[in-house]
């Protein structure tokens, strides 16, 4: 008997961002970016991973950054209690402004002559995240220079209560840039796609679920092989052990986890979510 799918019939909001085309000149497309929003909503929705309800699932592809930006705010607003689990996902170009090196994500009417005007600061989506009343919030960044958010959100400091139940993972450090096939844009960027893998694949760790913190684990151990750059998680709570997908890698006779029955273990499942 294989494990139930904890985030089924749950209360959670999930945003998937990608951008992968660009009107300014200076900022190449990333046609890779197209699959990492295709291979990500189907790992979502294939039960035999993790399997939601594709109407919780929202998808911004390609959108200027105004529309992102309030793409994220609705997606927090919507998560407005502790019943619910948040999961933001973006892929795309992420920017260093030199006349204040903060970091911005971008739309694709994002202009680098003007990012502070038509940019998504890292800053921004920080706030957004800390607004939510949601009980799990977790946020994936697969861009360039994407680790700059674990220093905005505070995480050296371990009494950051604001934070809590959140958990955050960067594709790089902040002086670094995320990788894609630029030979094969017919496939994701490298970290998304290392991501992708091991929830089609599962990881033999003896459970029959994956949690975001040991896959992205797993994925930091192989780049660090490869020298690629090495992905950065950063949290507070326990939402980084949560389940995340089945894990197909399990043995068939595995026994499923009992549902808690206890007050407090009943409270942690609801706070399963994704990584």
């Amino acid at each position: 008997m294989r494990t139930k799918n904890y985030l089924f019939n749950k209360k959670y909001v999930v945003l998937l961002i990608g951008v992968s085309r660009y009107i300014d000149a200076s900022l190449p497309n990333i046609p890779n970016v197209g699959y990492n929003i295709k291979e990500m909503k189907k790992i979502f929705t294939d039960p035999r991973f993790i399997g939601i309800d594709p109407k919780n699932l929202i998808i911004s592809y390609n959108d200027t950054a105004l529309a992102i930006k309030k793409r994220i705010v609705d997606a927090c607003n919507k998560a407005k209690n502790a019943d619910y689990s948040l999961f933001i996902y973006y892929a795309g170009h992420g920017i260093i402004n030199p006349d204040n090196l903060n970091v911005y994500l971008t739309g694709r009417d994002t202009c680098q002559k003007y990012l502070t005007e038509t940019g998504i600061a890292l800053a921004g989506l920080r706030e957004a995240v800390k607004r939510s009343y949601a009980g799990a919030k977790v946020v994936v960044l697969d861009a360039c220079h994407s680790g700059q958010i674990h220093k905005l959100t505070g995480f050296n400091v371990p009494s950051m209560a604001e934070f809590a139940g959140v958990h955050i993972v960067s594709s790089t450090s902040e002086d670094e840039c995320a990788l894609f096939n630029k030979r094969n844009p017919d496939m994701p960027t490298y970290f998304t796609d290392a991501l992708v893998k091991r929830v089609r694949g599962g990881i033999n760790n003896g459970k029959d679920y994956l949690t975001l913190g040991e896959v992205v684990d797993d994925i930091k151990a192989e780049f660090r092989n490869l020298g690629y750059p090495l992905p950065i998680q950063s949290r507070i709570g326990d939402t980084f052990k949560a389940p995340f997908a089945k894990n197909v890698a399990a043995p068939k006779d595995f026994v499923a986890m009992p549902e808690p029955k206890s007050f407090v273990g009943r409270a942690l499942m609801r706070l399963s979510f994704m990584m």
